[in-house]
């Protein structure tokens, strides 16, 4: 082996292992992090969307749920995902969509590898790549990391729209079904999906190909028309509002473009953002269009999705992208790109080396910082998930992160009852009481109840609902009874206020707000049989006891 190929082949384990680290770290964090709680916006997107899919009576009305618009946006990418996982796994599992979403981030950077200098053996590309990969794969957009809805909507469109480019810069039938393919599923992956087709045809026209530009822009139109008619109803954002105050624009855009380069500090990011804009301009002009299309329009298609996000959302605030992790992955993106760029404008300048070793030890030291600085956030965040959950659970009028506290709790109590969601399994260990020795009274039916959610799998049952008696539920406390032909054990519950009440008179509301309960069994601690759940109200000396026809199972135990 002469040096130049051992030189090479050095310089290839050396690219191969600095894109994998960064990759290796974001799945070891997303493993460590991703919890069985839904977090904002999966509330709606992912478990409401599951829950009424369910509920349609056939299959035409499950079908046509899948582009119905979670505020403006469709979600295609997503709602399939929810579908494949609850066909396989029979409920909603979070692990794995946040691991799907993992994955389709690793596609983008596939496809932004395929878009760069492919005109090299890919050994060689692979050191000259890995400060894209370092840029671009990193905890900084942390809430990426922990939420389905925002890793299956807004990486997944963005993975879209690079396979499509670089399919289009390729010939054959294959790659022209593809494009077509994923420019039709980013267009109902999310709202600024609808700019991939008509990118895509501008990659063709870079490549001297007008005929099969115009074919995609006939596409375009398709696609155009068939998303204009799913968001008939959504609202138009005030164009006026925003145009109002140019500045607080032109800086809302500044802060969203160098929000990830300047790790969401206020005015420094909007400083990285102007030098950005301003390196778009110049790689424009150093011809990186005619180079490198399918790079270009990665570009564009960020660029414009932050354009559209700031005439519906700059009203907010100039800081208002600083604030949002989730907005960091597109400022990620546009760094990757923009080296891309220029390593494929500077790749055969005399002083291409110096530029490249200065490069890649400005993004070795920024992904180091951006997981030192951030993964606490990601843990910070899981862990106030996980404790959520169990404010939820034994003091039930906070803790889960969602704006509509009344709806979030709802929709867990409807995704328990029907198992779609597994409780956690510490809540075995730290909330299964021991069974109460106590006298019980006669069966009472002037006890006004619901049981709302039974769970139940080999080891733990969870029962939720409420009770009360004599009108009110002030000064009460409950309790769960589970009675077979053969033994009956009583459990303490925990006593929660009721979000469903959203009806009621003031008054009327006060005397049974109370009246909410929660309980976890361990079926450890219950002998084997068919069990009826029973609800036991005490107050003072007096007590009532009913019975409902929800039942518990308890497996005999090897």
């Amino acid at each position: 082996m002469d040096i130049d190929t051992a030189a090479r082949r050095w310089r290839s384990w050396l690219g191969a292992a600095l894109v994998a680290v960064p990759i290796a770290g974001y799945f070891a964090l997303l493993s460590t992090a991703s919890v069985e709680v839904p977090y904002l916006d999966d509330y709606d997107a992912v478990v409401d969307f599951l829950l009424r899919t369910l509920d349609e009576d056939t299959a035409s009305a499950r079908l046509g749920r899948l582009l119905l618009l979670h505020n403006e946006h469709p979600m295609l990418t997503l709602r399939v995902a929810v579908l494949g996982t609850f066909a396989i796994t029979g409920g909603i599992n979070f692990g794995a969509l946040n691991a799907l979403g993992g994955l389709l981030l690793v596609g983008l950077l596939a496809a932004m590898f395929a878009a760069s200098t492919p005109d090299t053996p890919p050994a060689e590309r692979l050191l000259p790549f890995a400060p894209a990969a370092l840029f671009l794969i990193q905890p900084q957009y942390w809430m990426v990391l922990l939420s389905a809805t925002t890793s299956l909507s807004s990486v997944a469109v963005t993975t879209w729209a690079a396979v499509t480019f670089v399919a289009l810069e390729r010939d054959g039938p294959l790659a022209r079904a593809i494009a077509i393919l994923t420019a039709a599923i980013a267009t109902f992956s999310l709202a600024n999906g609808i700019l991939v087709p008509w990118l895509g045809a501008g990659v063709l026209l870079l490549r001297g190909r007008p005929r099969a530009a115009r074919m995609m822009a006939g596409l375009g139109l398709v696609l155009t028309a068939a998303f204009a008619a799913i968001v008939t109803e959504s609202p138009a954002p005030n164009l006026a509002a925003v145009l109002a105050s140019p500045v607080r624009l032109i800086l809302y855009i500044l802060n969203f473009v160098g929000g990830s380069a300047g790790f969401s500090r206020f005015g420094w990011s909007a400083v990285c953002g102007a030098l950005l804009l301003t390196s778009a301009g110049f790689l424009v002009w150093q011809g990186l269009p005619r180079r490198r299309p399918a790079l270009f329009a990665l570009l564009l298609f960020i660029l414009g999705s932050i354009g559209l996000n700031a005439m519906a959302r700059a009203q907010q605030g100039a800081g208002a992208p600083l604030l949002q992790p989730r907005y960091s992955f597109y400022g990620a993106v546009i760094l990757a790109t923009t080296y891309l760029g220029w390593a494929e404008i500077l790749r055969r300048r005399r002083f291409a080396q110096r530029a490249f070793g200065a490069t890649l030890a400005i993004a070795v030291v920024f992904s180091l910082a951006s997981f030192t600085i951030h993964q606490p956030d990601v843990m910070r965040q899981s862990r106030r998930l996980d404790d959520g959950l169990d404010d939820w659970l034994t003091r039930g009028y906070s803790g889960l992160l969602h704006l509509d506290f009344r709806k979030a709790s709802q929709l867990l109590t409807k995704a328990y009852d029907r198992r779609l969601l597994v409780p956690p399994r510490r809540w075995f260990k730290q909330y299964a009481g021991e069974a109460i020795q106590t006298e019980l009274p006669a069966v009472d039916g002037s006890i006004r109840m619901r049981i709302e959610s039974v769970y139940q799998d080999d080891d733990l049952a969870f029962v939720s609902g409420w009770a009360f008696s004599g009108g009110t539920a002030r000064n009460q406390e409950i309790e769960i009874v589970l009675r077979s032909a053969r033994a009956i054990r009583v459990f303490s519950a925990y006593e929660v206020p009721r979000a469903d009440l959203t009806h009621l008179e003031p008054e009327r509301m006060a005397s049974v707000y109370g009246s909410g309960f929660r309980a976890v069994v361990s079926k450890r601690r219950v002998p084997p049989g068919e069990y009826r759940i029973g609800i036991l109200v005490r107050r003072g000396s007096h007590a009532w006891l009913r019975f409902s026809n929800r039942k518990i199972y308890v497996e005999k135990r090897s």
